[in-house]
């Protein structure tokens, strides 16, 4: 992807970022997707995403098909630990368990557990009552935690009531935060900020969405002389957004006689090839969020907890 045209500078940690400068997110020789570092001799994560595979076993090795051989488990017990050694002490602020997606694996699935540095516990941080989990879901759970460790182990005491205890998958994180998509408004607004059932060209209702706030009105003084908006954020004519939410029931899609309703995803930017009934930046509407569609994809914000 083309290197955005602001002013700011290429950051190589997160906690470095300021409103202009930009990131890599990228693929390590192991193919894990990281944040930063240095950016020599890097494979840029493409915009449609990449498998995840992380080369070590069973509850590390990026992989849920294939039943049990992809999964870790204990054998015929409903408790267990499961660690990891890095090379190098880190600071793990966020991980992440993933249910393996056998049939089984939902009822063998942790539900209370505490998340260890080694021989210390980093916060008295117990997560309870993780139920009713279903095949390769991702739960993501944030720990206060400021001491770099080499080994982590999560303790499980008890399971969702399997004889057995598995983990799809233990993902670890340095920074206490998740990837997720932008919130667009569920409607679209009029001159004088107020909700709108047809597209007045004027952005999204309610107007402290994220698309509005952080894309729309990026500050000027931060994107290069003779460049424009789209130059920072590329989103070109026929590529749009999808955000979080679903459209106000009333609102109409640029046809003027489709009604949003709960089944539709509100999308932001332009999704026409040729930009000639929408603006990219400003424009807000809706599709089904069951379509699959070459011109509507997921741009990513990562929110993160800053210490």
């Amino acid at each position: 992807m083309p290197v955005p045209a602001t002013t700011g500078q290429l950051r190589e940690n997160v906690l470095d970022m300021e409103i202009g400068d930009y990131i890599v997110m990228k693929v390590t020789s192991t193919g894990l997707h990281e944040f930063g570092g240095t950016t020599a001799s890097y494979t840029e994560t493409p915009v449609n995403g990449t498998s995840n595979q992380n080369g070590a076993f069973q509850a590390f090795d990026g992989k849920l098909v294939g039943a049990w051989k992809n999964v870790w488990y204990t054998n015929g017990e409903s408790a267990g630990w499961l660690a990891y050694e890095f090379p190098d002490p880190k600071i793990v602020r966020k991980y992440m368990v993933i249910c393996g997606d056998a049939t089984d694996t939902p009822a063998s699935s942790p539900k209370e557990w505490i998340r260890l540095g080694w021989g210390q516990v980093e916060s008295t941080r117990l997560c309870f009552c993780q139920t009713n989990w279903s095949g390769s879901q991702k739960r993501h759970f944030l720990i206060d935690n400021n001491t770099p460790y080499s080994k982590y182990r999560i303790n499980v005491f008890s399971n969702n009531g399997s004889a057995f205890l598995s983990i799809g998958e233990l993902e670890m994180f340095e920074f206490g935060g998740i990837m997720r998509s932008l919130t667009g408004g569920v409607a679209n607004v009029d001159e004088k900020g107020h909700l709108s059932h047809i597209d007045k060209n004027k952005g999204g209702w309610p107007t402290n969405n994220e698309w509005d706030k952080y894309i729309v009105n990026f500050p000027i003084d931060k994107i290069q002389p003779g460049k424009t908006l789209d130059d920072v954020f590329h989103w070109n004519v026929g590529v749009a957004t999808w955000c979080q939410e679903t459209p106000v029931t009333g609102t109409r899609h640029h046809d003027g006689v489709t009604t949003g309703a709960s089944g539709h995803r509100i999308w932001r930017g332009s999704a026409n090839a040729n930009g000639s009934v929408r603006n990219e930046e400003n424009y807000s509407n809706f599709s089904g969020s069951s379509i699959s569609s070459t011109t509507i994809g997921y741009r990513p914000l990562f929110e993160y907890r800053e210490k």
